[in-house]
């Protein structure tokens, strides 16, 4: 097997090669990557597939997209899905199980096939202790998803969407933040 890159942002790889383009995989230290590559795998993501659904069964996968987006999806009060925003390579989809959750009340579903980086939920349990930058960054990605889906369907400006994605990126570290790919309806 091949050992990962992680030297800068251009040349980061999984352990196969392939480019990691997701902007929080990018923004870990090389340490934290160097955990986290082993567990990645490369992964399709086609057009309508269903990630997540709520209710059914326990999230099992974080995914990583690198390419394509998926709509976060939740259910109005007539029982219809809303579209209450988008992941694109700036974040992750699975994130509840970054702060202990094994399901989520949100429907994620490929809109935009792409591609992307798993991974299973045991290596997240596994490496989250040894890797608190990576765990920072998808908990407040997290807190972004959770936002969304609220109970009034997540619909709210452009404006309120960009000021919280903002001061997610904003972690105060100076290091490669992140930035939420926006959703305009």
């Amino acid at each position: 097997m091949k050992r990962a890159k992680a030297m800068s942002d251009a040349e980061r790889t999984d352990s196969v090669g392939k480019p990691v383009r997701n902007k929080i995989l990018l923004s870990v230290s090389d340490a934290e990557y160097r955990r986290i590559c082993p567990h990645l795998k490369f992964v399709p993501l086609a057009q309508g597939r269903i990630l997540h659904a709520p209710g059914k069964k326990a999230c099992s996968l974080c995914i990583f997209p690198i390419g394509g987006l998926v709509s976060i999806v939740v259910a109005s009060q007539g029982g219809r899905g809303v579209e209450a925003g988008v992941v694109g390579y700036e974040g992750a989809v699975g994130t509840a199980l970054t702060v202990g959750l094994s399901r989520s009340p949100l429907r994620h579903v490929v809109q935009i096939a792409g591609n992307g980086f798993r991974l299973n939920a045991l290596a997240l349990q596994s490496i989250l202790p040894t890797t608190p930058n990576l765990q920072m960054r998808l908990s407040r990605y997290a807190v972004l998803q959770w936002n969304a889906g609220r109970a009034d369907g997540g619909l709210q400006s452009p404006a309120r969407a960009e000021r919280a994605a903002g001061a997610l990126a904003a972690d105060g570290t100076g290091s490669r933040g992140f930035q939420h790919t926006p959703h305009h309806p």
